[in-house]
């Protein structure tokens, strides 16, 4: 690890310097298992507590001839802009977002291969190993291969072995910190005393060094077309997405 994020390591270690159970040698195997359990609450919960930038992944998707239907990876949580875009040649309008039982009207009605138009969101397979899963409805059925773009909020991964590093990077170290030490406050001490209320005030300067990253000028499209040479009458006039 080159920067100063913390591992998991050093987060459950913290917790049980907290708790009292840290050992130089080894921990029980309860009390290390106790501070993993308490680090990965936590660690849901700073996913949870505010829309982090850096939950917001960009994915591609490979559909084929002929297959309508795809699992999306185990870690989505749902779509960001609500579309799909093709690689950048020009050749496809966006596919834009319907709900599945649209899809399936359009399907029983004229169940037809072409690019792909729709897309509907609908909740997949449930495997008690691996959890939710979501899948991904296109219409009409593709009539080839195409990579497709997709914008998406993501649930990490559990953290499971020691060296692991939480999402974030190190700026946000000390706010994940301080949420595993208030987790084990209130549930193990009963009390939401010191460090909750250092979650309290850590998590508002989290929340605006996170929001530095986004973007919040759109700027002078017309500028942007003069440098692109671009006919402005001729540009598509759908819904622009900006960050918020």
């Amino acid at each position: 690890m080159s920067d100063l994020s913390l591992t998991f390591e050093e987060l459950y270690e913290e917790v049980e310097k907290f708790l009292g159970t840290y050992s130089s040698g080894s921990a029980s195997a309860t009390d290390l298992a106790d501070a993993k359990f308490i680090v990965n609450r936590a660690y849901s919960r700073y996913c949870s507590y505010w829309d982090w930038t850096f939950l917001s992944q960009e994915r591609t998707l490979e559909i084929i001839d002929g297959v309508y239907k795809y699992e999306l990876p185990s870690d989505f949580s749902y779509f960001v802009g609500h579309k799909f875009t093709f690689d950048a040649d020009g050749s496809y309008p966006d596919i834009v977002e319907r709900m599945p039982l649209q899809i399936k009207e359009l399907r029983s009605d004229a169940n037809y291969e072409n690019y792909p138009m729709y897309y509907a969101l609908q909740a997949g397979s449930y495997h008690k190993s691996t959890g939710q899963g979501w899948e991904v409805w296109f219409y009409p059925i593709p009539d080839s291969a195409y990579t497709l773009h997709y914008s998406c909020k993501i649930n990490p991964q559990k953290l499971v072995d020691a060296g692991d590093i939480p999402i974030g990077g190190a700026d946000m170290s000390d706010c994940l910190l301080e949420l595993c030490l208030a987790y084990a406050e209130q549930n193990k001490d009963e009390k939401m005393l010191v460090h909750n209320e250092v979650v309290n005030s850590i998590l508002g300067p989290a929340k605006v060094m996170d929001s530095r990253r986004r973007s919040t000028q759109l700027g002078n499209l017309s500028d942007g077309l003069r440098v692109l040479d671009i006919d402005g009458d001729s540009v598509h006039s759908g819904n622009v997405i900006v960050s918020s």
